[in-house]
């Protein structure tokens, strides 16, 4: 809860499940006054390959503590310090104000943003193939940070949130390296999310090997995916259209597919925080 503008501090926590156990610890930061609705900050440990702990904020829509009966839908975020506004210093995402003003006009019900900050290994957790693309290697932990969102923060957020669980309410998405292994997770952990937001995405990574994936995996639900690109990230045009065609001739179902070529586009946050908002209410509330 926010406090005199500030998150509210918990009490550690520890979320043991069989094999899994997730040590929770907390801190205070400081709210911006640009930031809307309610903040937490949480530490939870990971693998030692991961970095130990990892950073999460989560952000809970501004009617969370006062609708103490409603459950919300949740989107996984990577580079949390980038996407809710007043958290950087340049730019952001202001994913939590794109979604507060569809509240206030009754475009949505709300969801909790879970967002994952990203460390000096990013490189790595966001691609499961590694390789070498000709300056340095790229890759191989995203499997590995995808079992920890999956396996550990998950069960921790439905335990300790209001939250809708199901495949059909939970999302994933990101921007580049963040779009792929949003887009590669969402695809193979189909049993958790139904969602899957790919901004920008790095579908060139180990000469497309996502395509090769998708022609892998079977097609269980026909996951609700968002694809997008901007006209001036060259290549990045083309893939996002490869990797859509290759979904609809696969079989995934066409009004579960949406994608977007911005005219003005390019490799930037201000970019993807423009097209967000329709993303968001397209991939949570089908409009």
């Amino acid at each position: 809860m926010t406090i005199n503008g500030y998150i509210h501090k918990e009490l550690n926590i520890k979320v043991t499940d069989s094999d899994i156990t997730t040590d929770i610890e907390t801190a205070l930061i400081e709210q911006d006054s640009t930031m809307v609705g309610n903040f937490r900050e949480h530490s939870v440990s990971c693998l030692a390959s991961l970095g130990g702990k990892r950073e999460i904020i989560v952000y809970l829509p501004s009617d969370y503590y006062t609708n103490t009966s409603k459950k919300y839908p949740v989107l996984y975020m990577h580079d949390a310090q980038v996407i809710f506004r007043g958290l950087a210093i340049d730019n952001e995402w202001k994913v939590d104000n794109a979604i507060e003003t569809y509240i206030k006009e009754g475009k949505t019900q709300g969801v909790i943003v879970v967002g994952l900050k990203n460390t000096g290994n990013r490189n790595a957790e966001y691609c499961p193939w590694q390789f070498y693309d000709g300056s340095e290697s790229i890759g191989g932990l995203g499997d590995e940070y995808l079992d920890f969102i999956v396996n550990n923060l998950k069960p921790f957020i439905d335990t300790n949130y209001r939250t809708k669980s199901d495949r059909e309410n939970t999302g994933i998405a990101g921007s580049s390296l963040g779009g792929l292994i949003s887009f590669y997770g969402g695809i193979k952990h189909q049993d958790t999310f139904g969602i899957i937001g790919a901004f920008s995405s790095s579908f060139e990574c180990k000469n497309r090997e996502i395509v090769k994936y998708l022609e892998q995996i079977p097609n269980k639900y026909s996951s609700r995916i968002y694809i997008d690109a901007g006209n001036n990230e060259g290549y990045m045009v083309s893939d996002a259209n490869l990797v859509y065609d290759k979904l609809v001739s696969l079989g995934y179902k066409s009004d579960n597919l949406k994608k977007v070529i911005d005219p003005t586009g390019s490799h930037t946050i201000s970019s993807w925080q423009k097209r967000f908002p329709d993303a968001f209410l397209w991939m949570f509330d089908g409009k």
